[in-house]
């Protein structure tokens, strides 16, 4: 859950600016430490 708040934070900060954000780009700015396959496991699960 800590994971999926996090990467919500960046894409909604981005989202005020209107800027297409990288997958890459998520994983730099998180505010907690994961690793790609958790990343994409976790927006995985929040696109669904």
């Amino acid at each position: 859950m800590p994971l999926k708040n996090s990467i919500l934070k960046v894409l909604a900060y981005f989202d005020l600016f209107d800027y297409p954000i990288s997958g890459e780009e998520v994983l730099f700015i998180l505010d907690s430490s994961a690793h790609e396959p958790a990343l994409s496991a976790a927006m995985e699960n929040l696109l669904d």
